[in-house]
């Protein structure tokens, strides 16, 4: 399945925060794989020159319920309520 065809080139960039918490420069590579950069950009050119892809700008977010809950919040259906 093709979903773009005509990518000439293609690339992501990251985005970093400046020294107060404002948008910083956009960077090839991600310097901290331990953490989610706060924007992701992906740029395409395509190979007929007249036409422009636009850039795709995502903010990377970890969806919590996807973490489960700790073992002790989790009580049997039967269970008498912690005091």
């Amino acid at each position: 399945m093709v979903l773009l065809d005509g990518i000439e080139d293609g690339a992501f960039q990251y985005r970093t925060l400046d020294d107060r918490g404002g948008p910083g420069p956009w960077l090839e590579h991600w310097p901290q794989p331990a953490a989610l950069p706060p924007l992701v950009r992906l740029r395409l050119r395509l190979h007929d020159e007249r036409e422009v892809f636009p850039d795709l700008v995502v903010a990377p977010r970890l969806a919590l319920a996807q973490v489960p809950p700790p073992l002790n919040a989790i009580a049997a259906p039967d269970a008498e309520p912690r005091q």
